[in-house]
């Protein structure tokens, strides 16, 4: 979207008002009324956005009082000591993070526009495929849009509406699966004689499953996607990648960790072989991974969160270069439609196996 794309698009929720999907806040924590930094403010526009999540998704503009007056983010910038947008955005994700989880900001963007010489800050979000809870303390809550005021659900109310509003629409039945995985063992088409119409009703476009090359069917998605923000890497084996059958090597994959910032979670077995122990170390020497060591590691699980899409991919195949010569099987999910809820399940049990109590923690990335 170019930026005149971008502010034609902010003036349009200008001028919608707010309402179940547009929220305005003067600023993200200077209180205006008492002239004072409020940090309460920060929570509101966080809860703000779990009510998103949990509704229809939205969009909170950020320097826009509740007429849709244009106040600028000037003031609040002088109040951080990073006195900068960045330092603005740092904020804003700090109290995502931990007022939502770090597992839902990544589906948070942060956007900077100037609008009649007036700097505002545009968070959207569109609505999950999980209930998102707003922790504050020890209180946890289930927030949601009513018009165009965020109120929290009761447990009784809040039980109903999760039944509701995320009851699963998945089309994806155990045969249906079990015919795909036999297609690609098979090397042909397990839906021969259909029309290729019915042919995809019977594969969900979220899902796709290889034999050949496997582990490449993750980077290739990787290589495509802009800005990585979390990779969860579960393999008992890694080395570093360098085949021409590789859409990224190791060294290109090094050098984006860098470039974007990307943390990495990584849970391995303990390295024995020479090759093993180098992948592990240059990882650990770029500063950007958490490396767990766990024995007798069996799962083959690789996740990714960017900024514009998520997708994991998991089956049979190591972070190896034999895994794009040797005959596997992996199963690659994207983050949309009905494959966001097992997306989001993926990298919870990603997240799960490196908190393993056996594991041995030998390097944690630098912020």
């Amino acid at each position: 979207m170019t930026s005149s794309e971008a502010e034609d698009r902010i003036r349009s929720l200008l001028a919608k008002g707010e309402g179940a999907t547009i929220e305005y806040k003067a600023s993200l924590r200077w209180d205006y009324d008492e002239s004072r930094v409020n940090k309460e403010l920060t929570k509101v526009i966080v809860r703000t956005l779990a009510a998103f999540f949990n509704s229809q998704g939205g969009s909170v503009l950020i320097g826009v009082d509740d007429h849709g007056t244009l106040l600028d983010l000037e003031v609040d910038i002088s109040t951080l000591g990073k006195k900068s947008l960045d330092g603005f955005e740092l904020v804003l994700r700090n109290a995502i993070g931990n007022h939502l989880g770090a597992e839902v900001d990544p589906y948070v963007s942060v956007e900077f526009l100037t609008l009649d010489d007036k700097r505002i800050a545009v968070a959207e979000c569109s609505s999950h495929s999980s209930p998102v809870y707003f922790a504050d303390g020890n209180r946890r809550e289930l927030c949601v849009r009513s018009g165009n005021h965020t109120r929290s659900l009761d447990v009784a109310a809040g039980i109903a509406y999760a039944e509701n509003h995320w009851r699963s629409a998945t089309s994806l039945t155990e045969a249906k699966l079990r015919a795909i995985v036999a297609e690609a063992i098979a090397g042909r088409p397990a839906t021969s004689g259909v029309s290729p119409s019915e042919r995809g009703a019977q594969i969900p476009a979220w899902l796709n499953l290889t034999t050949r090359r496997v582990l490449d069917l993750f980077l290739v998605n990787l290589s495509r996607a802009p800005k990585w923000q979390r990779l969860d890497i579960v393999s008992p084996w890694i080395d570093e990648i360098d085949s021409p059958l590789a859409s990224l090597n190791f060294d290109q994959i090094l050098r984006r960790l860098r470039e974007d910032n990307t943390t990495v979670y990584l849970v391995t077995r303990p390295p024995q072989e020479a090759w093993h122990s180098r992948a592990v170390h240059r990882l650990a020497d770029s500063g950007r991974a958490n490396i767990a060591l766990v024995p007798e590691l069996h799962v083959k699980l690789f996740t990714a969160q960017t900024l514009q899409s998520s997708f994991a991919m998991i089956g049979s195949a190591n972070f190896t270069t034999k895994s794009l010569i040797n005959r596997e099987i992996g199963v690659l999910v994207s983050g949309t439609g009905d494959g966001k809820a097992l997306v989001r399940d993926l990298n919870y049990e990603a997240a799960d196996i490196y908190r393993n109590p056996g594991r041995k923690l030998v390097s944690q990335a630098k912020l």
